[in-house]
């Protein structure tokens, strides 16, 4: 590509950020930030790829069964995550609230870093997951003492 090539695109890019600084610098992250988070993850495994659309999966390398379940699983801790942490914050101690605003800045701010950059990798939000595994356990304890207690009453 020549300089004036580059040049070119650089000013319809400017043009577009100009027409629609919104779109650029809030809308644009927020779609990469969920584009991260919910990537099956599977990129070191023989079945890597993207599961959507679901008619270009490959069965010869048994994508149909691998990547839904990547996907689900990242489903299944989020949802985890999120009940942890909403346990942890209600127990109302300080030492418990502490610990999810750790996780929390941990997650965001790496998440959000890399909603900004324009080319992330998923890999890189790999890193958050043992945080919300330890949230996802705190859930499924929580959420395991309450079924006990249910079922006795």
């Amino acid at each position: 590509m020549t300089p004036e090539i580059d040049a070119g695109f650089a000013q319809i890019a400017q043009e577009r950020i100009a027409r629609h600084p919104f779109l650029y610098h809030v809308w644009l992250p927020l779609k990469r930030a969920r584009s991260l988070w919910l990537d099956t993850h599977s990129q070191y495994y023989p079945f890597e790829g993207e599961l959507l659309p679901l008619d270009d999966l490959d069965d010869d390398i048994h994508q149909q069964y691998w990547l839904p379940l990547f996907a689900f699983l990242t489903f299944i801790y989020t949802i985890l995550g999120i009940a942890g942490g909403w346990f942890l914050l209600e127990t109302r101690d300080f030492a418990a609230r502490q610990w999810v605003l750790l996780a929390a800045l941990m997650i965001f701010l790496r998440l959000g870093f890399f909603a900004t950059l324009e080319n992330p990798e998923p890999r890189y939000v790999v890193e958050i997951f043992p945080f919300l595994s330890i949230l996802g356990g705190i859930g499924l304890l929580r959420i395991g003492t309450l079924v006990k207690l249910m079922s006795k009453s």
